[in-house]
């Protein structure tokens, strides 16, 4: 813990003396926050207003609580995000988000606490911490987050892969994604798209196999050929860092997508088909009872650094393709099979059983 506490510091040196210049601050500010209940939100690192956190944030304003969503001022989300919900927009890291920071009593977060304020974080115990996760866990192993209070589930197979995983039971709520309010297929009778969101690599020569893949794809003839005749576009969202590897398009169909130009849970809803590999993205696309392939080239090195919760050949040996060919002749099958992960609730209201779930762990708290 120390040795990341150090480097973490090493890394975000402004704020070495933005904290203590905050802490001093707080103690001016404490007969304006003293008695306010303030949510503090944020995602993906600070870097995107996207998915469940920005779901949950928009409910909450709803609800005319105090909120605040923490971004990057350098985010490609941030000016526009704040055009829209003004003074809700925190500059992650700010004099101001750490003074909102230490006087919250919510903090919602996707991937860490470090989505609303780095390492200093840790100083404070006496907060509700709740983890939406940004996926249903299954298709990679994770390390369970422990910071959490509170740990937001959606299906019954994590719930069994995190008591596995010694998390407590009652940290667990099954609650369902907030952003699956509103995942609702609006693909119909618009663009076709076929969206493919290939998984970024934690291992180099992984990262390498993979950007070769891809510039393999949007150059095969017989794809270009199918997209003309078929009427479909080729849609990839991809991880920022690949996107200066990338061979130039030959084909007016294929369009590539970085984080921050769109609202990925758009792009999920107006797309008819789903090429991925290893992400829970698929979950997502199967909540709407939309098409999913796999396209694994590398499943045996994922499954030796990575691993999984399930064999994908067995369970989904019918939609997994090992190289372009069968990709590709598996986008010509009309076919759509179904997969079911018994989702706890389809119901648009998960917003509002989170929303009460954490406010009746507050009140049991200050019992």
């Amino acid at each position: 813990m120390l040795k990341l506490i150090i480097k973490s510091l090493c890394q975000n040196k402004s704020l070495i003396f933005k904290f203590p210049l905050a802490f001093l601050l707080s103690i001016y500010y404490y007969p304006k926050f003293r008695y306010q209940k303030i949510w503090i939100v944020g995602g993906h690192g600070g870097d995107l207003y996207d998915d469940n956190g920005a779901i949950f944030h928009q409910y909450l304003l709803e609800k005319n609580e105090k909120v605040y969503f923490c971004l990057k001022k350098e985010s490609k989300d941030y000016i526009k995000i704040k055009k829209i919900y003004t003074n809700s927009i925190i500059e992650k890291n700010s004099i101001k988000s750490i003074i909102i920071f230490i006087y919250s009593t919510y903090v919602i977060y996707s991937h860490s606490p470090g989505d609303v304020l780095n390492i200093f974080h840790y100083l404070f115990n006496n907060k509700i911490y709740v983890f939406l996760q940004h996926g249903i866990t299954c298709f990679k192993r994770v390390t369970p987050e422990k910071r959490a209070n509170l740990y937001v589930i959606a299906t019954n197979r994590e719930y069994n892969i995190f008591i596995k995983e010694n998390v407590e039971r009652k940290r667990l709520v099954k609650v369902g994604f907030p952003r699956f309010d509103k995942l609702i297929d609006t693909s119909k009778n618009l663009e076709k798209i076929i969206l493919y969101m290939p998984t970024w690599r934690t291992w180099k020569e992984g990262n390498e196999i993979l950007i070769e893949k891809i510039n393999s794809l949007i150059n095969n003839v017989k794809l270009i050929n199918y997209l003309e005749k078929s009427g479909y576009s080729f849609h990839i969202y991809l991880h920022h860092a690949i996107q200066k590897y990338l061979n130039s398009l030959n084909s007016k169909n294929i369009k590539i997508i970085y984080p921050g130009e769109i609202m990925l849970q758009d792009e999920l809803k107006k797309s008819q088909i789903l090429v991925t590999d290893y992400s829970s993205v698929a979950w997502d696309f199967w909540y709407m009872k939309k098409k999913v392939l796999f396209y694994q080239f590398d499943q045996k090195e994922f499954l030796e650094k990575v691993g999984s919760y399930i064999e994908f050949d067995k369970n989904y040996h019918d939609i997994i393709c090992k190289n372009e060919e069968e990709l590709i002749l598996k986008l010509l099958e009309e076919e759509n099979r179904e997969y079911s992960d018994s989702f706890y609730f389809k119901d648009t209201k998960n917003c509002e059983r989170l929303y009460k779930k954490i406010c009746n762990y507050n009140k049991k708290k200050e019992r």
